[in-house]
Order: C-alpha cells, then sequence, then structure tokens
C-alpha cells in the first residue's frame, strides 16, 4: 500500500477486518477503498477486497465505514467498541 491511504479497523463476527483508504487515487478523482481480513469475508474468499468509488460519493473520511457496511452480502460491521460482548452493548 502506497502512501496517503488513511486506515481504521472494525470487528465482524469476531474478525478483525483492517480498512484502508485514500481519497482521490493517483489523482483519479476515485476513492481506493481496501479491506483487508486474515479470515474470510462474506464480500471475498482470499480476505482481501479493493473497491474504487468515484470521488463525489462522499464528503470526507467519516463515510467510508458506513460504505463498508453495505457492501453487497456483508453483515453490519461494528467498530471495536461496539463488539458483541464488549460491555459496550
Amino acid at each position: 500500500m502506497g502512501s496517503g491511504y488513511q486506515t481504521f479497523e472494525l470487528v465482524w463476527c469476531e474478525r478483525k477486518i483492517t480498512v484502508s483508504h485514500q481519497a482521490n487515487w493517483l489523482n483519479s478523482s476515485h476513492w481506493h477503498i481496501e479491506l483487508r481480513c486474515a479470515e474470510r469475508l462474506p464480500v471475498t474468499d482470499t480476505g482481501y477486497r479493493s473497491r474504487f468509488v468515484a470521488g463525489v460519493d462522499f464528503a470526507g473520511d467519516a463515510e467510508i465505514a458506513a460504505f463498508v457496511s453495505a457492501f453487497p452480502g456483508c453483515c453490519r460491521l461494528l467498530p471495536p467498541s461496539r463488539v458483541l460482548g464488549s460491555g459496550a452493548d
């Protein structure tokens, strides 16, 4: 992964998912979004998924988590503080 990426983690069904994203990827006016997980996910058999999205679709970094949660076939992703059984639910 190159420079300029922002990264955060989500937890889904006890699987840690690293989400990396970069606005204006290679000056293309598109976001590049990557999902990485050590285990299989509903949106990938390999644990890796890359997606390009038009830059106008997001107002900023805060909307990436909602977009990832809405991937077709993907269950709702929860930030680590909201994992079931963590005492925060």
